[in-house]
């Protein structure tokens, strides 16, 4: 398969969150926090959380809860096995990290460097627990949700609220200069288990960058499959359409520039 023959798909827009409209979300949450174990009731978990959930699982407070008592449980027991991890020399290869700057639709930006990673000499907590964090620090600078008063459902649309806010990630990875040694199925694995199982749609769009055809052709044909229904958010683009179509050139990644 050549490099013009992978799918391409256009630019996403932001999300259109909708409220459901016959039930205040203040209702729907308590009704989540109440189908959850005992043991995870004061979890910490945050109102904006919950409510993602809900939208997530089309405001069934029944299984957002299962979903979200999922969710749960996997971050008690990565905190228990990652929480202490020093991750320094992870942040000092960039290999992975959160950009300071938004895409062209608002879009908080996370970056990965294929070529900055090495399946011989990494670390697979530490590249673990450094996925986390910068997932954890793109979506905590998403805008806050409205607050209570904000949340009366007028046509579906809560009030104060501007139809299509931002309210997912774009992830860019940068393909070029990929090598058999940077393919690291492990850490692919667990990172697609991941934004899907307990990060469910905060990844709005996925960019591939500049994918060398011969390298990745083979990896993409096992990648593929696990992400079943989700592969849609991929788009292949290279570099000439990442910088016009996304970024303008103060916002761009450096590695683009």
């Amino acid at each position: 398969m050549k490099y013009e023959e992978y799918p391409r798909l256009g630019t996403t827009q932001p999300v259109k969150r909708r409220f459901p409209p016959s039930r205040p979300l203040r209702e729907l949450v308590n009704e989540v926090n109440g189908t959850l174990p005992s043991s995870l009731q004061n979890s910490g978990v945050s109102y904006e959380a919950v409510d993602w959930f809900l939208m997530d699982r089309l405001y069934d407070p029944r299984r957002a809860g299962s979903k979200l008592a999922d969710m749960i449980v996997w971050r008690q027991r990565f905190e228990a096995k990652t929480g202490n991890v020093d991750t320094s020399r992870e942040r000092r290869t960039q290999k992975g990290y959160f950009h300071e700057h938004c895409d062209v639709l608002g879009r908080p930006v996370i970056v990965a460097v294929a070529s900055r990673h090495n399946v011989f000499f990494r670390n697979l907590v530490e590249s673990q627990r450094l996925c986390i964090d910068v997932l954890d620090a793109a979506i905590g600078s998403l805008p806050p949700l409205p607050s209570s008063s904000e949340e009366s459902p007028i046509d579906g649309v809560p009030q104060g609220k501007p139809e299509g806010q931002v309210s997912q990630l774009l992830g860019v990875f940068d393909l070029r200069g990929l090598t058999p040694a940077c393919i690291d199925f492990e850490f692919i694995t667990f990172l697609i288990e991941v934004i899907y199982k307990y990060y469910p749609q905060r990844l709005g769009q996925v960019l591939l960058v500049a994918p060398p055809p011969v390298v990745f052709e083979a990896a993409w044909e096992v990648i593929r499959p696990n992400l079943g229904r989700h592969a849609n958010v991929v788009r292949f683009v290279t570099l000439a359409e990442l910088r016009a179509e996304y970024f303008t050139p103060e916002t761009i990644p450096r590695e683009f520039r």
